[in-house]
């Protein structure tokens, strides 16, 4: 069977990926089953291999492999508990203020596993290969809360990782004396030597490209390349370990090392560069490739990128499951799967290329003349230049939005630059540093050209996301989406190879033109916003806090409340991401019902950031000190302040708003009694938003308006000082949304109030267990969704 490896690791990685995804093994079964069918039926003298029929096999054995190890980590019966834990540190990463230490070989529950341990700075350092043993309560790591919200759980998990911890005591128990060691003290001596001669920022950059350091990283230039589509130049991956190894190669050659210890002496510097740089994933993956290929000059062989990829997948998979979850190893398999498989097929399609003989010919014979190349010649270099790019901009499009809810446009133009640029700046980079040994003088003046390749590709970055549709925000495609574009894909591929090599009677002559061509407009699709088509309304987690996204039939979208007091930046790592995962870049109206910091802190932040068009208070707000401030902020950042009182009606698409509380004079001074009651009518259900009223003035809202309520957002996060019997009696609510944070102070929510609320008859939900309470609405009507439950 030809490519044995590349039939084995496609059949293993899909069984690992199916059980990543949650799905059924008998399905994937009868999927694989249906696959060996028709390629049995097109390529019948496979059927007589018996790898084939062994397919099936591997595919099972990623599932369960998967599987176990997911089992064994989500095994959560040591969760705080106190517990006593010695292990090897495999990886220690200075923090702002502690020490991120990652202990391997821990034993938990009979289990080896990996620990990570916050250490505070002023106790004994550590280094890589030590034994130490740490005392403390063990925490699982957080799962995220809010769909669009970076999960801490799965990214730990994809390390190897199953618990934290910040110990009350941590004692170094053994030294340890290994080639690791060795190569962390290289690394923070490397680093250390791009900050004599650098700035901080360009010292940040290189230290996260060369070293894999992202801890000094400026986050305003990391953003700037999420938003561009450029980050991957700041990942440890193939373009670093090609630039790195192949030059060490090529170097050794022309030394007179000779072709066998070339190879061998520079797979062994960058098998050594990766445990330098702390051997994530897609290094691993890297790495592996290139000792692969060093191999193959070894021995003699000729290098097969399919086989080696294969391999590298297998070995990263089997004795790595977990490293599925990581989105950062499926980039990096489908970018460079994109170069090595989807731009020769994609090259295919070109129907003007040259013969290479006849193109060799016409160039000898016009070079020996003095004459250019014709333009017919000049397209396809360009074609042949930008095809890659164009190749893995097409590979990792559902990628890209699946992550970040966005498909920058401009990423296809930018790389055409930028990783050329990368070319330069590695080497430079690499030098420089070698430089400082000697002379920081000479090491500035390599400095300098660093300097400007990092201010051209700032540069080009920010004038090009000032374009149109310099980024397309589809939000989050479903999964399936993403399995659907693949596999178009797959079959734009399987059209375009030759027919020699797979004969399907439909792809000859014009039907297969044709065909090609319809599959990759096929793939138009994943740019459809489908989750912005859908009416909404979303009690989003915050923490201790409010914020609850509307988004009306007609398409307008409203805030009502945003800020926490227990989650910092609220707005940039819960309500923008919320937006983004529903591609929504703004928002059109931000209702505040009250000045409380729990209320406003992360619609400051979308203030500032010029997110929030409209802003929307009361007018009894006039009086209060913080709340005319925030006005002068959404002045001064664009946004129109709108005032409203009981009375105000408004309509949005054919939902009713109405303010049922507070007029323009209040008898009080608590600014929670204060707060804007908001009762909004969609469809046949009604939902009632109450702030953080209390019982001492829930009376002077009119009763009547209160009757036929079907939602009501819980006031005050549960307190025990409002939703009076009187009050929940009145409104006769079916659904209880209770917003509050995990282990908050207040004792929120009040056993009292959950008493009233089952006395009440009413399903109660609380977006600390629940995470948060998502109501699409589908045909008229609201379902209820819960993102942990």
């Amino acid at each position: 069977m030809p490519r044995p490896l590349v039939w084995v690791g496609v059949a293993y990685t899909l069984g690992a990926a199916w059980a990543a995804d949650g799905q059924n093994i008998f399905y994937g079964i009868a999927g694989i089953a249906f696959c060996m069918w028709i390629t049995g039926r097109v390529r019948q003298s496979w059927t007589g291999m018996w790898l084939f029929w062994f397919l099936p096999v591997f595919f099972v054995s990623g599932f369960v492999i998967f599987s176990h190890s997911m089992q064994e980590i989500r095994d959560d019966t040591s969760e705080n508990q106190y517990a006593v834990l010695r292990g090897i540190v495999w990886q220690c990463e200075e923090k702002e203020k502690s020490y991120a230490v990652t202990l391997s070989n821990v034993e938990i529950d009979d289990i080896k596993t990996r620990v990570l341990v916050y250490a505070d700075k002023d106790r004994e350092a550590v280094q890589v290969g030590d034994g130490i043993e740490v005392r403390g309560i063990l925490q699982k790591p957080e799962r995220a809360s809010n769909p669009g919200q970076f999960d801490p759980r799965s990214y730990y998990y994809g390390k190897g990782i199953s618990y934290l911890m910040r110990p009350d005591q941590m004692e170094v128990v053994s030294k340890g004396h290994s080639y690791r060691r060795l190569l962390q003290k290289l690394r923070v001596f490397w680093s250390e030597r791009y900050s004599l001669f650098l700035d901080e920022k360009d010292a940040g950059v290189v230290k996260a490209v060369l070293v894999g350091d992202k801890s000094e990283m400026d986050e305003e230039t990391e953003q700037l390349y999420v938003q561009a589509g450029i980050v991957h130049i700041l990942a440890i991956s193939g373009l670093h370990i090609s630039i790195i190894g192949m030059g060490i190669f090529s170097l050794l050659k022309k030394t007179g090392a000779g072709l066998k210890g070339s190879a061998c002496l520079s797979a062994f510097i960058v098998l050594s560069y990766g445990l330098l740089t702390g051997f994530g994933a897609s290094t691993e993956r890297a790495v592996i490739m290139f000792i692969v290929r060093m191999g193959a000059v070894y021995l003699g062989r000729s290098y097969d990128f399919l086989s080696a990829i294969s391999l590298a997948a297998l070995i990263l998979f089997v004795t790595q499951p977990l490293t599925l979850m990581q989105s950062g190893v499926w980039f990096s398999f489908a970018a460079v799967l994109s170069i090595g498989v989807l731009w020769p097929a994609m090259e295919r399609c070109i129907p003007w290329q040259f013969a290479k003989e006849d193109n060799y010919k016409r160039q000898h014979l016009r070079k020996s003349m003095g004459i250019r190349m014709s333009r017919r010649e000049m397209i396809e270099k360009a074609i042949r230049y930008i095809g890659p790019s164009a190749a893995v901009t097409i590979g990792t499009i559902p990628l890209t939005a699946g992550s970040y809810g966005t498909i920058p446009l401009i990423s296809f133009f930018l790389n055409l630059v930028v990783l050329p640029l990368m070319d330069i700046f590695v080497p430079m980079a690499l030098l420089s540093g070698a430089l400082s040994l000697f002379s920081n003088a000479a090491a500035a003046f390599g400095g300098g050209s660093i300097h400007f390749i990092l201010q051209m590709n700032r540069m080009l970055c920010e004038k090009m996301l000032r374009f149109p549709l310099a980024v397309w925000r589809t939000g989050v495609p479903p999964v399936s989406w993403i399995f659907i574009y693949y596999g178009i894909l797959i079959g734009f591929v399987l059209m375009s190879l030759p027919e020699h090599k797979w004969w399907i009677r439909f792809t000859r002559g014009e039907i297969a033109e044709k065909g090609r061509l319809l599959l990759i407009v096929m793939c138009l699709f994943i740019f459809i916003p489908y989750r912005k088509l859908s009416p909404m309304i979303a009690f989003i987690d915050v923490g201790q806090g409010d914020g609850i996204f509307l988004r009306t039939t007609n398409g307008t979208t409203w805030l009502v409340d945003g800020g926490s007091s227990n989650v910092n930046e609220v707005g940039k790592y819960r309500i923008l991401p919320f937006l983004n995962y529903y591609g929504e870049e703004d928002v059109d109206y931000a209702c505040i019902t009250h000045s409380d910091a729990d209320h406003i802190s992360g619609i400051r932040e979308l203030l500032l950031a010029k997110k929030i068009r409209h802003l929307v208070m009361t007018e009894i707000s006039k009086t209060d000190e913080t709340s005319r401030e925030l006005a002068a902020l959404a002045t001064e950042n664009g946004a129109d302040v709108i005032y409203v009182s009981q009375g105000s009606c408004w309509e949005s698409g054919d939902w009713n708003f109405e303010c049922l509380y507070p007029g323009k004079e209040v008898k009080t001074d608590n600014i929670n009694d204060q707060s804007m009651v908001l009762r909004i009518k969609a469809g046949e259900t009604a939902f009632l938003l109450t702030g953080d009223l209390t019982g001492e003035v829930e009376n002077e809202v009119e009763p009547g308006k209160l009757k036929g309520t079907d939602v009501l957002k819980v006031a005050h996060h549960g307190s025990k000082y409002s939703s009076s019997e009187v009050f929940l009696k009145n409104t006769d609510a079916k659904l209880a949304v209770i917003s509050c944070g995990k282990g908050n102070r207040y004792g929120h929510p009040a056993p009292e109030t959950l008493e009233r609320l089952s006395a009440a008859h009413m399903q109660i939900v609380i977006t600390m267990d629940a995470g948060a309470v998502i109501m699409p609405y589908k045909k008229g009507r609201f379902l209820l969704k819960t993102w942990l439950k």
